[in-house]
């Protein structure tokens, strides 16, 4: 594994006072060991400063990117997941994930579908994920469930999240369900946040779950 050597030095850092509460007392120790020990003291001060700084200078960074995306025009009143780069858990045949994102609502993206034993089977957590391609203050998604008779149930227990990559996403909303066919969910994130990804996800563990929705759409 492998570890960021400011890490351990902010870490080693933090357990310094109880080493010197051990063994710094000068009264014991000669001035050259205490003068050691304060340039010691001294120099992991400056690498934590670092450490801050760097954190610092990667959060400021990222919020200069957010406001170039916005004044470039790429984060518009429109769309912003129309026809953009996308994946998902499992493909049920030709219902890949691009059929969500193509601005039709007659069709619809499927993840797996199985048959054994005279039941039909899905499985845990499917999800469905796009790529807007720049990072967006997303606030608004809406979710078109699968438009025919069948199977509009299947939509439920559903978290969406968003993030600038898809490692670290956050709650934007949950729908409990169960869906009705045709439905619409017009949600709102809680907290609008600068995001790359929107990420969907049945948070149920059976292998009786399949996610089948006909578009998603997303703005900022």
């Amino acid at each position: 594994m492998k570890i960021h050597v400011l890490s351990l030095v902010c870490l080693y850092h933090l357990r310094l006072p109880s080493q010197i509460h051990a063994t710094g007392d000068c009264r014991r120790h000669d001035i050259f060991y205490c003068r050691e020990m304060d340039k010691r003291v001294l120099e992991l001060e400056r690498k934590v400063e670092k450490c801050a700084l760097k954190k610092s200078v990667k959060k400021l960074e990222e919020e200069v990117e957010d406001i170039q995306s916005q004044c470039n025009g790429l984060c518009g009143a429109d769309n912003l997941a129309l026809q953009k780069t996308c994946g998902q858990s499992s493909v049920n045949g030709m219902f890949s994930c691009e059929k969500a994102l193509d601005g039709i609502k007659d069709n619809f993206m499927h993840t797996k579908d199985g048959y054994k034993n005279g039941d039909y089977y899905g499985e845990a957590y499917p999800y469905w994920w796009v790529d807007l391609g720049t990072n967006c203050k997303v606030k608004r998604i809406k979710i078109y469930n699968r438009t025919s008779t069948c199977c509009g149930e299947r939509l439920h227990d559903l978290k969406i999240t968003i993030g600038k990559r898809l490692s670290n996403m956050k709650l934007c909303a949950r729908f409990k369900g169960p869906g009705v066919p045709g439905q619409v969910l017009d949600m709102n994130c809680k907290i609008p946040t600068a995001a790359r990804y929107v990420k969907l996800m049945i948070m149920d563990r059976s292998l009786y779950n399949w996610l089948h929705v006909a578009e998603v759409e997303v703005f900022a």
